[in-house]
């Protein structure tokens, strides 16, 4: 058996350091069928993975790079193109994505807010584990709660640096 034959039969993947896109593009080629990951992600990097491993099962993604942008594909338009809305690959084409987790290490809240809630979250259908540290609303987390069964959303808010203020 060849190298990249080898890789069809992984269906686990667990890596603690972070990857550049083109390695995480390459893994997604090399192991096609990956259903548990476990491994540092940025936007640019969820992309990918949703884009090429859509049968993930589960998924913790370790640090905290992670955005409302990531999750939900959508790039918002920039003054020059105000109508233009670009969805990129994105959470909701993991159609069998049953369980979602960052874990950071610490109680750093993620930078994920309401919008994953709404374009992202809510619209995964098998979604039954989401745990998560984040700034969102009580209405969005009440939302999630009632269609996510096992939900587990830290509510962390940012303290102001004094330094901050005006």
């Amino acid at each position: 058996m060849e190298g990249p034959e080898i890789g069809k039969f992984l269906t686990e993947f667990r890596f603690d350091y972070t990857c550049s896109r083109e390695d995480v593009r390459n893994l997604t080629i090399w192991f096609p069928n990956i259903k548990k990951l476990r491994m540092p992600l940025d936007n640019d990097q969820f992309s990918k993975v949703c884009k090429r491993w859509r049968d993930l099962k589960e998924i913790v993604i370790l640090g905290n790079d992670m955005t409302d942008h990531g999750i939900t594909g959508r790039i918002l338009p920039c003054k020059h193109y105000q109508h233009t809305l670009r969805i990129r690959p994105n959470i909701t084409d993991l159609t069998k994505l049953r369980s979602f987790k960052i874990s950071n290490g610490t109680i750093v809240p993620s930078k994920l807010m309401d919008n994953s809630a709404i374009h992202g979250f809510l619209l995964c259908p098998h979604l039954q584990v989401l745990k998560i540290a984040s700034q969102m609303n009580d209405q969005t987390r009440k939302e999630l709660s009632a269609k996510i069964p096992n939900c587990n959303i830290t509510r962390v808010k940012y303290n102001r640096d004094p330094a901050d203020s005006d």
